[in-house]
């Protein structure tokens, strides 16, 4: 036998609300100098009455020890010599089946150092601590502690056993049958030579478990009892080791997946493995017994099945893409508890059923060089899905012009290749953002002698571009939706170069500085403006040179734009003349048509006459500020002209 073992615990415990018939109530070994001695007897083995140790009353020396959860509070203390044995078997189990469960907490001393400690963490039933550490002929002392954070146990049963494994007890190892059940007997499992767990030819044996099953796999230590002839009981523990070897059987269809919006489809192997197993009503019995009504049997579905259970369902591939379409061959896999596997092949065939999802987004679009742009339908979208065959993209709107700057609600359209259509609204905001083309012209002026020479448009100073062809706009990406032809759409571009241009529309043109004075007769430099509809704006340098007019007195003057009476550039000796450099004088009459002339000079006008003719398009308007007009003839004004003035005396007829 060994000199020196060394030990693995295992612990059963029961727990009972109840108060059961003991053999002493208050526990008088609950503190280790008080420890109950055990006998383990010749083999080993030791066995307590049943109920014979209890923790009601017991107390605790507030003794934790490492891989314990809570501090001892409700303990017993037993001492042993430690027996010859390749293994020692503490079991700790509850007495009363119907008492509660509870906490169990295990150590063992070898003088003050605890070398073994076991706690479950949850409440138990029952509990095994299997030890290899001990030395033989050495005293070792054990703690059972039932923490009182939980339920009391009340009344438990112990037992030492020891586990020689030699010829006496060889390990037994039991392979399950179809059934899931495997025996063993007591005929021929010991060496008649070897009197164990008892000496003598008397010895009579017994096995706590001979029936074993799915549960049972692995290692089971079970309890061999010994009656001697003198009627003593000896016991002795033997391991069992259970085994399965058969495989499962395996029943498999092929099986149809279609590919999801996630553009993926997962098969579960349950779906393709036939797993559920009952019978089924067949066609009745081919000789009905008479009078007996029709006798009918039953058959079993082929199904998927195991001895001792089925693991896991298991396929090769069980993840399917778009590059997957079609049949594809997969192997179906059963595995059992044991490890067992069983395998066949199946088809699985992917579809692309795919349902059309759009989704669309607003987007921006810059007017080009040409005042147009050009919509990709395929910038519009927003994650749109149409499965495995992919989609074409499409919008009832496609070319956009200045004339619709801003937020424009369209149509955005997809259609995958079997043809399915879906549309959305979404807005596509136009924006100009190209300042214009600006070309600038010197210009020379009369000055205003009289006062303040006042540009109120700068459009003498550019070179406007005045030509532009009509041709169709092209249609851009995908297919073309009805009612969205290229012919609905046209579009204007300027082809004149070296002028004053913009890709939209021409807003505002105009100078800094826009006044002028006699001292700043000849040459000046100015900068000239021009502005868009968009906002966007150019400027550029010219010069305007201002010249002294001559001012001579002419019988007939036209005004041929807008502005200060004493100003000689609105002044024409001939209808949409230019500019000769005079303004009216006593022998004039002056003539104005469609145009608006002001006086805001303080003082005193004499003039001929004054005809106010009605313009085509602009009003015909005379306004007098300040100062006064007299006229030695006459004062013409047809009907839709107007005359304002600042008093009744500002215009009157004078004649002489």
């Amino acid at each position: 036998m060994r000199g020196v073992y060394r030990l693995t615990a295992f612990l059963i415990f029961l727990v009972s609300l109840e108060s059961t018939s003991l053999s002493f109530q208050v526990p008088k070994n609950d503190l280790k100098p008080d420890a109950t001695a055990l006998d383990l007897g010749p083999n080993g083995n030791y066995a307590s009455k049943s109920g014979e140790y209890t923790f009601q009353g017991a107390t605790g020396e507030d003794l934790r020890i490492q891989g314990w959860g809570d501090r001892a509070t409700r303990s017993l203390w037993f001492k042993f010599v430690a027996p010859a044995s390749d293994q020692i078997i503490i079991t700790i189990k509850k007495t009363r089946i119907d008492a509660l469960k509870g906490f169990i907490q295990l150590g063992i001393f070898e003088g003050e150092q605890p070398i073994l400690a076991k706690a479950l963490g949850y409440p138990t039933n029952s509990d095994q601590l299997i030890t290899s550490q001990l030395i033989a002929g050495k005293t070792y002392h054990l703690i059972v502690d039932n923490p009182r954070e939980g339920d009391e146990i009340a009344a438990f049963d112990l037992r030492i056993q020891t586990f020689l494994v030699s010829a006496c007890a060889p390990v037994k190892t039991v392979a399950l049958e179809a059934n899931g059940i495997g025996e063993i007997d007591l005929e021929g499992l010991f060496n008649l030579e070897c009197y164990w767990p008892c000496s003598g030819l008397g010895c009579t044996r017994e096995l706590s478990q001979s029936k074993f099953e799915a549960s049972h796999l692995g290692d089971n230590y079970i309890t061999v009892k010994g009656l001697a002839r003198n009627d003593k009981t000896y016991f002795g523990t033997m391991l069992v080791k259970v085994i399965d070897t058969i495989p499962p059987t395996i029943v498999a269809r092929d099986f149809r997946v279609n590919i999801t919006q996630n553009g993926k489809a997962i098969v579960n192997p349950k779906n393709v493995i036939s797993w559920r197993c009952k019978k089924t009503a067949s066609e009745p019995a081919p000789n009905p017994t008479p009078d007996q009504g029709e006798d009918w049997f039953f058959q079993e579905i082929p199904c998927a099945k195991d001895n001792v259970g089925i693991e896991s369902f298991e396929l090769s591939k069980s993840i399917f893409t778009c590059d997957d379409l079609g049949e594809n061959e997969v192997t179906a896999t059963v595995t059992d508890t044991s490890g067992n596997k069983a395998s066949t092949k199946v088809k699985i065939t992917v579809y692309d059923l795919t349902p059309l999802v759009i989704k669309a987004k607003p987007i921006e679009l810059n007017l080009g060089e040409n005042g147009t742009v050009k919509l990709n339908p395929s910038l519009l979208d927003d994650g749109s899905s149409a499965g495995c065959s992919g989609f074409e993209s499409a919008a009832n709107k496609t070319v956009f012009d200045f004339n619709e700057l801003g937020e424009n609600t369209i149509s955005y359209i997809i259609q995958n290749n079997r043809g399915d259509m879906l549309s959305t609204e979404v807005t596509v905001k136009v924006q100009d953002v190209s300042p214009p083309t600006i070309v600038t012209q010197e210009v020379d002026m009369f000055a205003n002698m009289k006062g303040l020479l006042t540009i109120g448009e700068g459009n003498a100073f550019v070179k406007l571009c005045n030509d532009a062809r009509i041709s169709p706009k092209p249609e851009n990406g995908g297919f073309t939706p009805n009612g969205s032809s290229a012919d609905y759409f046209f579009q204007e571009t300027p082809e004149i170069q070296g002028c004053t241009k913009d890709n939209g529309q021409i807003f505002e043109i105009w100078t800094v500085p826009r006044e002028f004075t006699v001292a700043d007769i000849g040459v000046n430099e100015i900068e000239v403006f021009v502005s868009d509809m968009a906002g966007n704006t150019a400027s550029a340098k010219t010069k305007l040179t201002l010249i002294q007019p001559e001012l001579p007195c002419k019988q007939q003057l036209w005004a041929i734009a807008s502005g200060d009476w004493n100003d000689p550039n609105i002044w024409s000796d001939k209808p949409n003349g230019v500019s000769i450099g005079a303004i009216p004088c006593n022998a004039t009459s002056a003539n104005i048509k469609g145009y608006s002339v002001i006086v805001q000079n303080d003082e005193r006008i004499e003039v001929e006459s004054i005809r106010l003719l009605n313009g085509k398009g602009n009003q015909t308007v005379l306004n007098i500020y300040a100062g006064q007009i007299t006229m030695t003839k006459e004062l013409y004004s047809e009907q839709n002209s107007k005359v304002f003035k600042h008093t009744e005396e500002a215009l009157k007829v004078i004649k002489k």
